[in-house]
């Protein structure tokens, strides 16, 4: 695993981390810290405010580890949660448990090298990312599956949009591709709501205490926190990486 690799993973996993702690949860480095993904994964982002107990249960839901092995590594190393994702997502990524791949960075020290010793590559790491980004935006709120938020997704969407489409889809009745073909340049998805006579409230319920889908934001770019604002919103970042679906290898 190369360092760009185990960059992309601390990158994705900061965002994922930041969802798996909760909403409270801040993304930013410490003062005097710059945002490489490195740097932030060390130090830790933010004040985490969930307990230990909280955190190994969001890890076991999230990543499909051992509830039990997290709590056991966290009784002995309190709210280390900056260790707890990576260690998650490599365990999920590579098919051993959370408690074998912490034996490997207790020994070796390096999640880089921890990666390799897993057979870990860039592309697996990208293939986890988008199955547990799918995964959250797939749930009962919206009216998608996780196979139809991947191909959104490679088709150039953004998260948000793709769950703010899935949300309005399933409360109106609609697809949520025909959704999106409704939000433009100059709309927010509050609009969209209104101009499919839902209330917004459909929205704000849907996105509420969800950090890492944050709300479509007000005004372009990156908004403001999970507002549903009047402005062009998410729509047009690059979107995450998610790769095809692969065929199933040929028996030797």
């Amino acid at each position: 695993m190369n360092r760009k690799c185990i960059a992309a993973m601390m990158a994705g996993g900061l965002l994922i981390g930041a969802s798996l702690f909760g909403s409270s949860a801040q993304a930013e480095p410490p003062a005097g810290h710059g945002g490489h993904p490195m740097e932030q994964h060390r130090m830790g982002p933010g004040p985490w405010r969930m307990n230990d107990e909280e955190a190994a249960k969001r890890a076991a839901e999230m990543f499909g580890v051992d509830e039990a092995e997290v709590a056991a590594y966290l009784a002995e190393n309190p709210r280390a949660f900056r260790e707890v994702f990576p260690c998650s997502m490599l365990a999920r990524t590579s098919g051993h448990t959370f408690a074998e791949v912490m034996a490997l960075y207790e020994e070796q020290g390096d999640w880089r090298a921890v990666g390799e010793s897993l057979g870990v590559t860039r592309e697996m790491i990208h293939e986890t990312m988008a199955e547990l980004m799918a995964a959250r935006i797939a749930d009962d709120k919206t009216n998608l599956t996780t196979e139809e938020v991947r191909t959104l997704l490679r088709d150039g969407y953004h998260p948000r949009d793709v769950r703010a489409a899935g949300v309005l889809g399933k409360a109106a009745g609609k697809d949520a591709r025909e959704i999106l073909g409704m939000k433009k340049i100059n709309n927010g998805w509050e609009d969209v709501a209104k101009e499919l006579g839902l209330d917004a409230k459909v929205l704000r319920e849907a996105f509420r205490h969800d950090w890492m889908m944050g709300g479509p934001g007000r005004g372009p770019g990156m908004g403001h926190g999970p507002g549903m604002g009047h402005g062009p919103g998410m729509g047009h970042r690059e979107p995450i990486p998610v790769p095809p679906p692969q065929p199933p290898a040929e028996a030797e």
